[in-house]
């Protein structure tokens, strides 16, 4: 079996190449990739990244079925590093939160907050230690 570098590096060659043959190859690529076990943060992170752009940029439907299947099975890959006492605090970084099951960091400006304050007031936190005088939360 293809280790999951090889299958992203597949998978990045793959996702803006169109045509039913790159489609099936694809398809092939995100099975295979629905299979192994991935280890590490960096990895899981990049599996996110190129899933959520194959599935703006869909080859067809059975391509757009594997690709929600695959990002479905994100939290339990999550769960997955926590059970091998991998550190996923690079899972939240600034850079790439928003991963299923894991928190969203970011500035937001005061209506976005207030929009979220009133759809998840107990979910909703503030993290002032990463706060910086020019990420203020942003004008209306």
């Amino acid at each position: 079996m293809p280790t999951v570098t090889h299958l992203l590096e597949q998978l990045d060659a793959l996702k803006s190449q169109f045509g039913a043959a790159y489609a099936r190859q694809i398809y092939s690529v995100l099975r295979q990739l629905a299979r192994v076990k991935i280890d590490d943060p960096e990895s899981l992170v990049r599996v996110h990244e190129l899933l959520l752009f194959v599935r703006a940029y869909p080859h067809n439907a059975s391509v757009v079925q594997q690709t929600e299947k695959l990002l479905r099975d994100i939290p339990d890959r999550v769960e997955h590093l926590r059970e091998l006492d991998v550190d996923v605090s690079a899972l939240e970084h600034p850079e790439v939160s928003g991963i299923a099951g894991l928190s969203v960091t970011d500035t937001f400006t005061f209506p976005i907050v207030s929009w979220l304050a009133q759809l998840k007031p107990t979910a909703l936190s503030f993290y002032w230690e990463w706060f910086e005088d020019e990420n203020r939360i942003g004008e209306m």
